[in-house]
């Protein structure tokens, strides 16, 4: 099943916060993989309704990297610490109407929650042979790079 061009259009878009667009790399393969998700917004986070269930691939990448970023209303968000979740701990993120929305058109028996990492929290990148542990100071740079390259925003 292909992605409807209009969906891949929208997600991530300021003017379409309904979808977002995970970026996440192959736990497999490395390769860098982008895929439409509808989000909600948690306090401290995010929730992801998972129409197609926890076992798809890239939500087994998200879980194994231990993170990935969303791109939500035209920003990039880092995110950690995945957890799946079941119908009665993603409720409480939801209004009545929200709920009753993606019961209706998304139904699903498992969410995605994702915390926010904050710029004075270390980040911890997985990768296949280690964990590496970066202070915000060493993992992101404020002065532009020098060979022109564009670095990732927050």
């Amino acid at each position: 099943m292909s992605t409807p061009r209009i969906v891949l259009f929208l997600a991530g878009r300021r003017v379409f916060p309904l979808w977002g667009l995970i970026h996440h790399r192959g736990r497999k393969t490395g390769r860098d993989l982008t895929v439409p998700i509808a989000v909600t917004v948690a306090p401290d986070g995010f929730v992801i309704n998972l129409p197609f269930g926890a076992h798809t691939n890239w939500v087994r990448n998200v879980l194994a990297a231990g993170g990935c970023v969303l791109r939500w209303k035209g920003r990039d968000h880092r995110l950690t610490d995945p957890r799946v979740i079941d119908a009665a701990a993603a409720r409480p993120f939801y209004s009545r109407t929200a709920w009753a929305f993606a019961r209706r058109f998304f139904p699903a028996d498992a969410w995605l929650r994702l915390r926010t990492v904050h710029h004075d929290a270390p980040i911890v990148v997985k990768n296949h042979s280690a964990e590496v542990a970066h202070t915000p100071a060493t993992a992101i740079s404020t002065s532009p790079p020098a060979s022109g390259t564009p670095q990732p925003r927050d």
